[in-house]
This record gives structure tokens, sequence and C-alpha cells, in this order.
């Protein structure tokens, strides 16, 4: 088996079915809402991974990143 077979495999299977879900979803924008822990950033990283794997160029993907107010105070203060 190709080596690229093979990394696609063994990150898909360290998903669970709703993220693996998510990260092969192949139309459209997406969006997800997750728990503390619940893997939301392991999710899009391994997705835009695999769409460019897929041939989507990197310049057309959008990754967006919502902080809460607590995440952006622990910023700042390993800022300041």
């Amino acid at each position: 088996m190709n080596k690229t077979v093979d990394a696609v495999s063994s990150y898909l299977d360290e998903l669970n079915e709703a993220q693996r879900e998510a990260v092969l979803q192949k139309e459209g924008p997406m969006i997800i809402i997750a728990g503390a822990g619940s893997g939301k950033t392991r999710v899009l990283t391994y997705r835009i991974a695999h769409l460019m794997q897929n041939g989507v160029d990197p310049f057309n993907i959008l990754y967006g990143l919502n902080m809460i107010k607590k995440d952006n105070i622990i910023l700042n203060q390993f800022h300041e």
C-alpha cells in the first residue's frame, strides 16, 4: 500500500464517527461547534490536510477560529 494511503488511513482511524464525517465532507463551507476537549482543533487540522491531499489549493481554504474571553485573557497574560 502506498504511504499516502497509509497516512490517510492512520489519521482517520484516530477520529470518532462524527469527527471522521466532518473531515471527509467534500462540498461547501463547514462550521464545527462542540464542547471543550471534544477534538475541534484536530478535526479542523485533519480536514485541511485532507483537502490539500485531495488537490485543494491551500489559498482556497479559509480557517477561522473564535476564542472566548478566557482564552484572550490567558493569551494576554502570556504576552506580558
